[in-house]
């Protein structure tokens, strides 16, 4: 099996001749929420799938691929500094009249806090501009 470009197949890109071509790519129901996991790093064992979150977390990249329609590079993904980041911080909690502005727990930084199910604190980065 190669990759290889057809006119009219995969949107221009490249593709595997050979595998059949799928209108979307979507999960299908049903969707799988187990799967194998080493994190004991012996026997594989079943583990439920964990959330994913689209949240910047550490280490953050340097680079990141967007696409910017078909004004900007003929519409294909285009490797880019990833820029304009900020941290924010909301807090509900306060100790001596004060806001708490940092969370620590056994020397190691806190993001999130929760007190009775709600969130109480966060700490998250977010871009303000794509480029």
């Amino acid at each position: 099996m190669a990759f290889s470009i057809i006119s009219g197949r995969n949107q221009g890109y490249p593709c595997i001749s050979e595998l059949r071509e799928r209108s979307s790519a979507v999960l299908v129901q049903p969707i799988c929420e187990f799967m194998f996991d080493l994190s004991g790093g012996g026997y594989p064992v079943i583990a439920p799938v964990r959330k994913a979150s689209a949240e910047l977390v550490s280490p953050i990249p340097e680079y990141i691929m967007v696409c910017l329609g078909d004004r900007v590079n003929s519409g294909l993904p285009w490797i880019t500094v990833l820029k304009a980041l900020r941290s924010v911080m909301e807090s509900s909690l306060y100790f001596r009249g004060r806001q708490v502005q940092a969370m620590y727990f056994n020397e190691n930084p806190c993001k999130t806090a929760y007190c009775n199910g709600k969130k109480v604190f966060a700490e998250y980065l977010i871009r303000e501009k794509i480029v």
